[in-house]
């Protein structure tokens, strides 16, 4: 049973994302957003991105395994 969408912008507007991310993963600031390794994948270069504006995350490599499966 999903979460009522209410339920989600409220847990939105009372959570930091970035201060959640932060306790799992080590993020520097990069111009108005915050980059760190992927705490989903090990990896040497950071590609896991919070947009603190808009209070989402994306990390480069699951986009582009989400694009193209391993084979």
């Amino acid at each position: 049973m999903p979460f009522p969408d209410s339920f989600l912008q409220e847990l939105k507007l009372r959570s930091d994302i970035t201060e959640i991310a932060s306790s799992y993963v080590n993020l520097k600031r990069h111009g108005r957003n915050m980059v760190g390794l992927c705490p989903f994948h090990g990896e040497k270069t950071p590609s896991f991105n919070i947009y603190t504006e808009s209070g989402s995350d994306l990390c480069a490599v699951r986009s582009i395994r989400e694009i193209i499966p391993h084979r």
